[in-house]
């Protein structure tokens, strides 16, 4: 679970994200997968990263979300973003082993 930068909760949650908003005082689901989605972690400008076995983003701080790989298997992931260019992924199955990769232009991990 993480706040988004409008103060609204989102929560990886079975097979997707649900986003709670503070103005409505409801709960939406934002992001339906066909995998676990656990992770998920704020970055800038509205972009949030999430996934379990996938990894995912939004542009629209979790209104909408888009896969940003076509890896089958992942494994658990854990994000950390460090700057507006720099994004960490921890993982225990991407790109044939598990490790922690970084993506320097945030298009694209590994």
């Amino acid at each position: 679970m993480s706040f988004n930068h409008e103060g609204n909760l989102l929560a990886g949650v079975g097979i997707g994200v649900h986003l709670y908003d503070l103005e409505s005082e409801t709960w939406k689901f934002v992001f339906n997968s066909d995998r676990n989605t656990i992770a998920i972690e704020p970055g800038f400008d509205n972009i949030i990263f999430g996934g379990s076995s996938a990894i995912n983003r939004s542009h629209d701080d979790g209104y909408s979300w888009e896969q940003i790989t076509d890896i089958e298997d992942t494994g658990p992931l854990d994000f950390a973003v460090l700057s507006e260019d720099t994004v960490y992924l921890g993982a225990t199955n991407f790109i044939g082993g598990g490790g922690v990769y970084r993506s320097i232009d945030v298009a694209i991990i590994g």
